[in-house]
């Protein structure tokens, strides 16, 4: 499944005002980003949902692009019903990251494991 949210970011000028990032770095340390996107089974623009993701996540270094995450699959479908919570550090400077996989509803239900993530694209220093 593919997220756009799992590269980060970067705000607009006119949305500098709202960053909760200190001035420790250029990093964005201390930046906080609140997401709720559709998860895809693969990359393609017309790909049906598979699944919601919710969460946030947040800068943490002052001296290399890394983050904090904590987020919610979230299953609405006649296939499957139900949640995934997920958390970990992102350490962006690496090929793949693993995450935790600490918990679920419904169909999973006591979820537990490792999900490895893996950034396709970065975008530049603003998003449009």
């Amino acid at each position: 499944m593919t997220s756009s949210s799992m590269a980060p970011m970067p705000l607009m000028p006119h949305q500098q005002k709202s960053r909760t990032q200190t001035k420790l770095g250029n990093f964005n340390h201390g930046m906080l980003v609140v997401f709720d996107d559709p998860m895809t089974k693969d990359n393609h623009l017309l790909s049906p949902q598979m699944a919601g993701a919710q969460g946030f996540y947040f800068y943490d270094m002052k001296n290399a692009y890394s983050a904090w995450f904590s987020y919610t699959l979230i299953f609405n479908s006649t296939k499957h019903k139900g949640t995934i919570n997920i958390m970990g550090a992102d350490l962006m400077d690496e090929e793949t990251r693993d995450f935790s996989v600490f918990g679920g509803t419904g169909d999973f239900f006591m979820t537990r494991g490792i999900v490895t993530i893996r950034t396709d694209i970065t975008q530049g220093a603003y998003y449009f």
